[in-house]
């Protein structure tokens, strides 16, 4: 690829992420407005599931569900904390993006924004994890005479298994890939001192 091909492609994917980013913050605002006037005027959550781009936002299981109120307000405060991770991300991206069309790839702001990024992945996936845990877990919604075993493997499951999660290791991806342009702001840095 030459450098103009480079270029209409980081043209395309800023093009892409200010898109995405608009959709899902309208999607965002609109969706758990109606989620939570809903669960205002009822004190519960009439869907059973609520997902945005494949993340399940709200997931309360019927079956496990013993205060409605509590486990509606639970989920919706995790999905929303998981859409503000999501718009934050999108908006480290882009300015990421706008650094790389203005030729600036080399630079400490660079590193910087992918470390944010990264972080903001690895908080999605403990989200993500804790949300499976506190909803989804038997042992905070009990049913049953389960053994002592089972009860631990539910409750820490979760989070020995965060290590799994796609987005966690994407995020540490994206640390590792911000200290690499860190080194290389700083290197490119002394060059430009020596010449």
């Amino acid at each position: 690829m030459n450098n103009h091909e480079n270029n209409k492609l980081v043209k395309y994917i800023n093009v892409y992420l200010r898109v995405y980013g608009f959709v899902a913050t309208l999607a965002i605002i609109i969706g758990f407005g109606m989620t939570i006037a809903s669960f205002v005027k009822n004190g519960k959550l009439n869907q059973e599931k609520f997902s945005m781009f494949k993340i399940n936002l709200i997931t309360p299981v019927k079956e496990t569900i013993i205060n409605p109120f509590i486990d509606g307000l639970v989920a919706i405060t995790f999905g929303l904390l998981i859409s503000l991770c999501v718009i934050v991300m999108v908006f480290y991206l882009l300015k990421f993006v706008k650094n790389i069309i203005s030729s600036n790839l080399l630079i400490k702001e660079n590193g910087q924004l992918l470390k944010t990024v990264g972080l903001v992945l690895a908080v999605i996936s403990l989200v993500l994890a804790i949300q499976d845990m506190f909803i989804n877990s038997v042992i905070f919604n009990y049913q049953g005479n389960l053994g002592l075993l089972n009860k631990i493997m539910y409750s820490v499951g979760p989070i020995l298994l965060i290590a799994t999660f796609p987005l966690f290791w994407l995020g540490m991806f994206f640390i590792l890939l911000g200290k690499i342009l860190d080194n290389a702001a700083i290197v490119k840095q002394e060059n430009d001192l020596t010449v």
